[in-house]
């Protein structure tokens, strides 16, 4: 799972809505998702590395964030997850 809190971010009342919005959304973002995971190499904090990869982090909810492991097709069928190419 993501980091607790992205470097630019101080404290939970900075911290964005959650993007991914699935079912039973709590909406308050409390995780930051790598799309391409960490696992796989993926950069785990913006800069250089995360630039190369293309990374992007999302701001998400500790239930969707939980789904995005749970429902891994769907996941990358909408873009939430990516292989490495």
């Amino acid at each position: 799972h993501g980091a607790m809190f992205p470097p630019d971010f101080k404290t939970l009342d900075e911290m964005p809505d959650c993007e991914v919005r699935w079912e039973h959304c709590t909406v308050s973002a409390v995780d930051v998702h790598e799309v391409l995971a960490r696992g796989l190499g993926g950069a785990i904090v913006p800069g250089d590395k995360a630039d190369r990869q293309n990374q992007r982090f999302v701001s998400i909810c500790r239930r969707c964030h939980t789904q995005l492991d749970e429902q891994p097709a769907r996941a990358y069928d909408e873009g939430w997850k990516r292989r490495v190419s």
